[in-house]
């Protein structure tokens, strides 16, 4: 895409629009000025005319000569009685759909003269309809809807390309050892809103891959318990044609061909993660005590045979990783100038045939009395189906979020979830630090 400045978006200045109308930078193909807040609709239908074709600036608060449409002086403008930036996020969610990415920033001089910048990505799950129901392109300086049919088959090519890489980079899976073939594991994709075009700057470079290694073995956090903190032990970290791979190697020596936790990251900000789930069985000893009158329960519910080749997917195991890998990957991406909260996902769930999801606990108690066993009879889950690009768009992308869908997914009423979270903090305030190294099956 065009762009204005030979800077981020979040290092403009002032001074940088002043230069704009220093030099007499003209309106067109890639830039437009507004003197004023315009109507909600009328932002929409610019911003969707950028996403629609290579994408464009849009300043607010910047007067444009009517003859050569040239930008003459910086007028600024009045603030709306909200926030500039919600008044410009509403204005596009609510008038365009899918929303296209795009970046807003605010800047004043020292007399209070205001100026909003909106950078807008060109799309790539195209067509973004407008409200009205048109699809508008670039026009000149200004913005028309489409009329033929030719504009509208080059938009959902476009799309298509889209869909196609979503699914190929999600087709594409790791080898696992014999001993390995028939235990749980998810599989996470993420995908940041513009990795269609994006490049991480000296990706390979040492730079780099220490930043990475750094990020990926620090603490991450619970949100909105920030003293409660878990991190995994990634012991290994390489790299591949256009990616570099994290990978947890067993203390053991007779699994360390094993597959353990696995983050792949792309060049365009993209992460598969493979994760590998721990299981429990009922009756077992080793170091696992159920909560008091659960086994007994199993035993009565399901007999003593069944309970045999029940698995149990240790739930708060399955909390810890999830929170791990997210948490670690939205800071990756702040790092590296990706928006984190854009970012869309989807996962899926192996190898889980007669399986439950195991929450330790009184709350669990509670809930498996009153709705029975949630038993998996499917091998595999996936959500959203694996089909067409489709992805989850979270409103804000965390691990918490992320982890109620997954175990929603594994047959938790979503009614229930909360006795999920009342084990989970009950967990949390005797076990405040957690450091993963190993799977247990």
């Amino acid at each position: 895409m065009f762009e204005v400045f030979s800077k981020k978006l979040s290092e403009i200045t002032f001074e940088d629009v002043q230069n704009l109308v220093d030099k007499k930078i003209s309106e067109g193909w890639f830039i437009e000025y507004k003197s004023q807040i315009p109507d909600s609709k009328a932002l929409a239908k610019s911003i969707s005319s950028f996403a629609n074709q290579e994408g464009g600036w849009v300043f607010i608060g910047v007067l444009s000569d009517n003859q050569t449409n040239t930008a003459k002086e910086i007028c600024g403008f009045t603030m709306p009685e909200n926030n500039i930036d919600d008044w410009i996020r509403n204005s596009i969610v609510g008038n365009i759909s899918p929303c296209p990415f795009f970046e807003s920033l605010f800047v004043t001089n020292e007399a209070g003269v205001n100026v909003a910048i909106i950078r807008v990505e060109k799309g790539f799950n195209t067509p973004y309809v407008h409200s009205e129901g048109k699809i508008f392109v670039r026009n000149g300086a200004g913005s028309m809807p489409i009329k033929d049919r030719g504009s509208l088959f080059e938009l959902n090519e476009r799309k298509d390309q889209r869909v196609k890489l979503i699914e190929n980079l999600s087709s594409q899976t790791y080898g696992r050892s014999k001993k390995q073939e028939n235990w749980p594991y998810i599989e996470y994709y993420f995908f940041p809103e513009n990795f269609m075009h994006f490049k991480i700057n000296d990706f390979h470079e040492k730079t780099n891959f220490e930043k990475i290694k750094s990020c990926f073995s620090q603490n991450a956090c619970v949100p909105g318990a920030e003293s409660c903190t878990a991190q995994i032990d990634f012991n290994c970290i390489y790299t591949s044609s256009n990616s570099i791979i994290l990978n947890t190697v067993s203390k053991n020596v007779e699994d360390r061909t094993n597959l353990g936790i696995t983050l792949e990251i792309m060049s365009n900000g993209f992460m598969k993660a493979h994760v590998p789930l721990s299981t429990l069985k009922i009756g077992d000893r080793n170091g696992f005590e159920m909560h008091e009158g659960v086994e007994e329960f199993f035993y009565t519910y399901f007999g003593v045979n069944d309970c045999r080749i029940i698995n149990l997917l240790d739930g708060m195991n399955l909390f810890i990783l999830n929170l791990v890998v997210v948490e670690r990957y939205i800071e990756y991406l702040k790092l590296v100038g990706i928006n984190p909260n854009r970012v869309s996902t989807r996962f899926k769930c192996h190898n889980i045939w007669k399986s439950i999801l195991y929450f330790d606990g009184e709350y669990y108690k509670t809930l498996l009395l009153n709705n029975g066993f949630p038993l998996n009879h499917k091998e595999e889950v996936e959500f959203p189906i694996f089909l067409s690009g489709r992805c989850l768009e979270l409103d804000t992308f965390n691990s918490l979020q992320l982890f109620l869908l997954i175990a929603e997914s594994l047959g938790i009423n979503s009614h229930d979830l909360p006795h999920l979270l009342l084990s989970i903090t009950d967990y949390w305030n005797k076990h405040p630090n957690i450091t993963l190294t190993n799977i247990s099956h």
